[in-house]
């Protein structure tokens, strides 16, 4: 390009110390001319341009030629329209010949004719990548900061003291209306942050107030009401500004964090901590009551059994102790479910054919008032104990009753559903997936908040001398004890809708097993009874030899352990707490029928988890909860026996005949 004054080498070596190349374009000829500094930006050499605007064109960004080319027309009309000369700018990319993007700016004016029409333009090209690249690393930055800002649940803010109150805070990052559901006018509105602050709070909150007064930083959780009424709990950390002349505290410098979720997560696991331990308390109590049990019951029919003639106040007294028995017994079986440590004989089986199967007898048990809906949106199979789920199903359909006294209709629905991490209906035990859903859903009363903080505690009932308050505490642990979960949705003048949650099994439904029970309830066998309860094993003992079974009796395994082996060897069948001190009635087991192939029935009230595995695991084992009776204990050890006894001499040897 020929510059018309000046010299041409001095204003070459200038423009290509700035990086700046000029042009000029004869419009009428179509012809481009270029500096070098041109040809350097485009990395083409002289030869390989043909100076035409198309050629120039092709050079171009694919995304950015119809931007340059209106740039272009617009300036070329601009001077047409007004006769006079009209500038040219614009930004875009090109593709350089070894594949780089490059940004330049482009500058020039249109030049015209006497006539007024356009005849050429002239200007400059300046690289400007590196502007571009950092105005849009700059972009990116603010933009990040932006949705950090939006994402963010907790807010940093700036709060003015007035009065002795804070005002409005001011945010300085995150969110204060998805931190505390309340805008800062809505703030302002309730007057100030200390009337946002929970009734119950504020006195706390003055007192913190007072603190950053004396200058100190201050951590403190507190709640808040937001707009719809709802409670939430935050965690602040506030540092004071306090003037430097006067010293008096002038502003606020705060970070606020929703810690409701954390809370409620905490409370959560400190009630079922609570129900964990009341559930071992419940389990112990029950061990030793079942005992207790078990020896008042074997008395009473040892009683009965020697004197079938007694009557008059005598057969009354007993009587009134068989019922007390009867009813201790199923207090104690409702703690033994609470607690999980009842032994349960599962099968696989369809939800809907279990709640089919268990409507009729709750027809009977809630009365005409009450009418029972099912729905069977979907039918999963489940592995549970069919009478335990039945006797949940009973409870929870008792209570949704008691919920409607003026009658209605309770809605049982089956169903199958998934489950997030942030389902409010998701049992908190359980992990996120697919389960069946069993749902008990009635209109009645409902129940509030403090209430329901209490439902699966042992004892407790809202319907005072009523209930037991074990109905509950029964359903969730036999649940639990089913490796499922329960949840309760309720509110005051709502209804309750007590949803219980069950593993799905993959195998097919299982039929029902049959016992054969023989009609002889006594024989002539050999037993060794193991009982470390001196006056239940008495009992015990006294029941089986009265039935002509021979039996020996030890306090503890270690002691049957240590009987000879020609003993051991010609007994015929093994009955054994499963609780005793030392080694228990479960290992006891295992190592006389591995030594001696003898079966065993094992006896308890309440068992642990390895217990409940060892006695499933065990095919030559059978299991007798406590408390028995009489008649109880003698169907189970005649089914526990073997077909045919094992031969020998008369029973027990001379040398253990005082035992």
């Amino acid at each position: 390009m020929e510059p018309t004054h000046g010299n041409p080498e001095q204003v070459d070596v200038v423009l290509d110390a700035t990086g700046v190349g000029v042009w000029s374009w004869d419009v009428r000829a179509n012809v481009i001319r270029w500096s070098g500094a041109i040809y350097r930006l485009f990395g083409i050499q002289p030869a390989d341009f043909n100076v035409s605007l198309d050629a120039y064109r092709a050079l171009l960004h694919p995304d950015d030629r119809a931007v340059v080319e209106r740039a272009i027309e617009s300036a070329l009309a601009r001077a047409a329209a007004t006769g006079s000369s009209a500038d040219y700018h614009v930004e875009h990319r090109i593709l350089r010949a070894d594949g780089e993007t490059r940004w330049l700016e482009g500058r020039g004016l249109v030049t015209v004719d006497a006539h007024g029409n356009p005849v050429s333009m002239a200007g400059s090209v300046l690289d400007i990548t590196a502007h571009k690249e950092a105005l849009l690393a700059l972009r990116r930055t603010e933009e990040q900061l932006r949705l950090y800002n939006e994402l963010a649940s907790d807010y940093v803010y700036v709060a003015e003291v007035r009065d002795s109150n804070l005002s409005p805070p001011s945010i300085v990052a995150g969110s204060l209306e998805r931190t505390t559901g309340l805008s800062p006018e809505q703030v302002g509105e309730r007057g100030g942050w200390l009337a946002v602050i929970h009734a119950d709070d504020r006195a706390a909150a003055a007192s913190i107030l007072a603190e950053t007064e004396a200058g100190r930083a201050v951590v403190a959780e507190y709640r808040i009401v937001d707009s719809q009424g709802e409670i939430r709990w935050l965690r602040d950390r506030l540092r004071p500004v306090l003037d430097p002349e006067s010293g008096k505290l002038t502003r606020v410098i705060g970070a606020v964090q929703d810690m409701t979720e954390q809370r409620r997560l905490a409370e959560q696991l400190m009630r079922a901590s609570k129900l964990e331990a009341l559930a071992r308390m419940a389990g112990g109590v029950a061990h030793d009551v079942n005992n207790l049990l078990t020896i008042m019951h074997g008395s009473v029919d040892l009683l009965e059994a020697e004197q079938r003639d007694v009557g008059g106040e005598t057969r009354e007294a007993l009587d009134d102790i068989r019922t007390a028995t009867h009813r201790a017994t199923e207090l104690t079986r409702s703690l033994l479910a609470f607690g999980r440590k009842q032994r349960t004989s599962q099968r696989v089986i369809s939800l809907a054919d279990l709640v089919r199967e268990t409507t009729p007898m709750l027809a009977r048990a809630l009365g005409e008032r009450v009418q029972v809906e099912v729905r069977e949106t979907r039918d999963p199979r489940v592995s549970v104990d069919v009478g335990q789920l039945q006797l949940v199903l009973l409870n929870l359909a008792v209570n949704a009753r008691d919920a409607i006294p003026d009658g209605g209709t309770i809605t049982i629905v089956c169903d199958e559903r998934d489950f997030v991490a942030q389902d409010p209906a998701r049992p908190q035990e359980l992990a996120p997936g697919r389960y069946a859903v069993l749902e008990i859903i009635d209109r009645g009363v409902g129940m509030d908040a403090e209430v329901m903080r209490h439902l699966f505690e042992p004892f407790f009932t809202t319907k005072g001398g009523l209930g037991s308050g074990l109905g509950l505490a029964t359903s969730h642990g036999i649940v639990r004890q089913l490796a499922g979960g329960m949840s309760v949705r309720s509110a005051p003048g709502r209804g309750t809708t007590v949803r219980v949650v069950l593993p799905i099994s993959e195998h097919d439904t299982t039929p029902r097993a049959v016992t054969e029970v023989r009609s002889s309830v006594g024989g002539s066998e050999r037993l060794l009874v193991v009982e470390d309860e001196p006056a239940l094993r008495r009992v015990a003992v006294r029941v089986l030899r009265d039935l002509g079974y021979h039996v020996l009796d030890v306090g503890s395994a270690e002691e049957a352990l240590g009987l000879p082996g020609s003993v051991l060897e010609r007994l015929d069948l093994l009955v054994s707490d499963v609780m005793l001190p030392g080694m228990n009635g479960v290992q006891l087991a295992a190592r006389l029928r591995a030594s001696f192939g003898l079966p065993a029935l094992l006896v308890s009230g309440f068992i642990d988890e390895d217990a409940q595995r060892a006695l499933l695991e065990g095919s030559d084992v059978a299991f007798l909860p406590k408390p028995y009776t009489r008649d109880g204990l003698a169907r189970r050890v005649r089914e526990a026996i073997p077909a045919k006894p094992k031969p020998g001499p008369a029973w027990p040897p001379r040398s253990l005949a005082g035992r």
